[in-house]
């Protein structure tokens, strides 16, 4: 069987679309439940915030060792409320 350069592109445009669909609802599902709870934003925020302040220290570092257990504490700590309010 042979692959016609037309049928992979059908089939992914298909893909495409499903998943732009799947994501367009996500997008709204995560828009209600921030209506319905702000502070859920901000931990989300938050969250994202933190493996930035990772990979801004591991920069900095050039290489050394360094504690990362007080991001890792926060993180979790962020993750907890999170969980809780959902």
């Amino acid at each position: 069987m042979t692959f016609d350069g037309k049928l992979f592109a059908a089939a992914r445009a298909e893909h495409a679309a499903k998943l732009s669909t799947h994501q367009d609802s996500l997008d709204g599902k995560r828009r209600q439940i921030y209506r319905k709870d702000p502070e859920l934003r901000t931990l989300d925020r938050a969250i994202r915030q933190t493996i930035l302040d990772v990979i801004g220290q591991a920069m900095a570092s050039r290489g050394e060792p360094i504690d990362l257990s007080h991001l890792q504490a926060k993180n979790q700590q962020l993750q907890a409320e999170r969980a809780a309010k959902l």
